[in-house]
């Protein structure tokens, strides 16, 4: 061992060394120009791509960063799928690790990165049709009920960003899976009593960011939100299923006095088979039952829900000042007061479609026995509300002072929304007892008769609410409030005909406040209560003002059909003096929402088979006429067989 070791020391003394030597000046550095031959992968070269001098990102690079330990990388990874330009093949061939990887960040930490996660959700559900999503919203529902009942509250907070999405892309996704969102809802704003009675109480702490009365209207309006997706979902469905029923009985021929026409006399309402076992199993368990009949799912939506939109009312109303007879509400009481009532109005929409679809009325008797009283004592203390003016600064928010966008979007200063949803509930909820709140009822059509009078200035954005209101006090309970208070009852009456035919109304209203009106003149007792006189100067200026019209809608077109059906002496009277205009315009006017043109015009045309026989020298005229302005044959042919009946 020692031997060996100085052998090697001899070996390296004996080495030349160079003493005082240096390498001439330039070799000292190491040379870089040297060559190589870069490695390049055929499947990466055909994946990748070049941008702005950047290699963008693939799918499965994308797919990869998602799941990135690193905040940073995956905020990064949802930009570029949100910007680039990815294939539809290659989105539907990864869709599901996309929508799972992207719903998982709805519970990161970061914030930032949360909201680049909606974005990116946004986009990409917006390529999306609803059937390609479907088999993938179990994760996205999943994903939702985590975070809405997240214990972080800012992440809580996101969530209501991420239902925001899903309502707006895949509503009816939604809608079909409401019932395992809604008790998230209720989570997210109250809480099970711990004390002796039962139910739920509102919770009171949100976090220092947000008030608790701010949390909860954002709870409360995306509520309502899904509520509204759930009237969409029932009235499509209601549509799909009577298309698939009348199309069963749908008459293909074309209309011929020489040919015998056939016409079905059974409704298909009275040929369904009827399932038994629904009436004599008595076996069926609650729970299969209870999935099966929508009616007691929105039963427990109403129990519920009604006594925590009495109490979020009720914690806001305390800020109320009294002056000269009215209430002052803060912008915050105003919003909830909006949001509540909205809520309750499409509980009750529901609750008519579902009765209508079981042609059974329980569910909306209970529904009245149970709440009516709270509803007035709650709500209609003082009539009508109104709240403080938003400020016109700019720096008003940072002061707690809403501004005038602000104050608008929670109903204006004189609370229009929600005093016309109260007019509207409170007959719906009382129908036949509305005896019981004479004194409201008569000042609720007061303030209803200056509204209409005062529509032009209002600056009501939503015509809907009012056209409920107007159905409700004049058509629906037109009967009781005849009986109780018919002056103010007429007066309204008159004031929405005045109105009518100045043409105050907007578009979409006028034909609203038409079709209305027409129903009342339809209904014998209505209209001998009001006084066929109320309508004389309406019915005689009525078709003017519709078939003269460049564009004319259907269901105006049938609520006229109605009034000639019935006979109407002075809608009749009226429809001869406007034939040769009509005659003129039948081959341009257009008749939206029609199933074709055709059948559009013939409700214009079949309006004039039941006004009196025209003399032989009248119909002469009136063919030339025909012949002269009307090139399709098919309109000429028809409408000359309506003026020769």
């Amino acid at each position: 061992m020692g031997g060996h070791h100085k052998k090697n020391i001899r070996a390296e003394k004996a080495k030349v060394k160079l003493k005082g030597a240096k390498l001439p000046k330039g070799l000292n550095i190491t040379k870089t120009d040297f060559k190589v031959r870069k490695i390049v992968i055929k499947e990466q070269l055909a994946e990748s791509q070049v941008e702005d001098g950047k290699r963008k990102l693939n799918i499965k690079e994308t797919l990869s960063r998602l799941k990135h330990s690193s905040s940073s990388f995956r905020s990064e990874a949802l930009r570029n799928l949100r910007e680039s330009s990815f294939t539809s093949d290659d989105i539907f061939r990864h869709l599901g690790d996309l929508i799972q990887s992207i719903a998982a960040i709805s519970l990161d930490v970061d914030k930032d990165t949360r909201r680049e996660c909606f974005k990116t959700m946004s986009s990409l559900l917006a390529t999306l049709p609803t059937e390609a999503v479907e088999p993938f919203f179990q994760a996205l529902s999943s994903y939702l009920r985590c975070a809405m009942t997240h214990i972080q509250p800012s992440i809580q907070e996101d969530s209501l960003l991420f239902l925001d999405v899903l309502l707006l892309h895949v509503p009816m996704l939604v809608a079909a899976n409401s019932t395992k969102i809604f008790q998230n809802f209720i989570d997210m704003i109250s809480k099970i009593r711990t004390d002796a009675k039962p139910g739920r109480t509102l919770t009171t702490n949100m976090g220092n960011k947000t008030t608790t009365i701010q949390w909860r209207s954002k709870v409360l309006e995306r509520l309502q939100g899904m509520l509204k997706t759930l009237i969409e979902n029932h009235r499509n469905r209601l549509t799909i299923s009577s298309n698939e029923r009348s199309s069963q009985y749908k008459i293909t021929n074309t209309f011929s006095p020489n040919q015998p026409q056939y016409f079905p006399l059974v409704k298909w309402q009275l040929n369904e088979n009827c399932d038994l076992s629904q009436i004599f199993n008595k076996s069926i368990s609650e729970k299969s039952a209870s999935k099966a009949d929508e009616s007691s799912i929105l039963k427990g939506y109403i129990e519920h829900l009604m006594p925590l939109l009495f109490e979020s009312w009720l914690e806001v109303r305390t800020t109320e000042k009294e002056i000269s007879s009215e209430v002052i509400l803060s912008h915050d009481a105003a919003n909830t007061l909006k949001i509540v009532l909205e809520i309750l109005q499409n509980l009750w929409i529901l609750t008519e479609m579902v009765e209508a679809e079981i042609n059974n009325t329980d569910l909306s008797t209970w529904f009245r026995k149970m709440y009516a009283d709270s509803f007035v004592a709650n709500f209609l203390g003082i009539f009508p509300y109104k709240q403080a003016e938003g400020s016109r600064l700019a720096k008003s928010k940072s002061k707690g002072a809403p501004s005038e966008k602000e104050v608008l979007e929670a109903g204006g200063q004189y609370c229009l929304l929600q005093n016309t949803t109260l007019a509207y509930l409170m007959c719906v909820f009382y129908e036949n007892k509305l005896d019981k709140n004479v004194e409201k009822v008569s000042e609720m059509l007061r303030f209803l008769t200056k509204i209409v009078s005062e529509i032009k200035s209002t600056h009501l954005d939503s015509f809907q609410c009012l056209e409920k209101a107007l159905r409700a006090n004049l058509y629906l309970s037109g009967l009781t409030l005849l009986r109780y208070d018919a002056e103010n009852t007429r007066a309204l009456l008159r004031t929405v005909i005045k109105s009518a035919q100045k043409g105050l109304f907007t578009k979409e209203g006028s034909t609203k406040v038409l079709i209305l009106l027409c129903d009342i003149v339809s209904s014998p007792k209505l209209y001998s209560l009001y006084g066929p006189t109320e309508f004389d100067s309406w019915l005689s200026d009525l078709p003017k003002q519709v078939l003269l019209r460049p564009m004319v809608p259907q269901e105006a077109l049938l609520a006229l059909s109605n009034l000639g059906k019935q006979k109407n002496a002075v809608f009749l009277k009226a429809l001869p003096s406007i034939i040769d205009t009509v005659i003129e315009n039948i081959q341009k006017v257009q008749v939206t929402g029609s199933e074709n043109a055709f059948e559009g015009k013939k409700l214009i045309m079949n309006l004039f088979f039941w006004t009196d026989r025209y003399s032989p020298e009248v119909q002469k005229k009136l063919i030339d006429q025909i012949d002269k302005n009307v090139t399709d044959k098919r309109i000429a042919s028809y409408f000359k067989f309506i003026v020769t009946k």
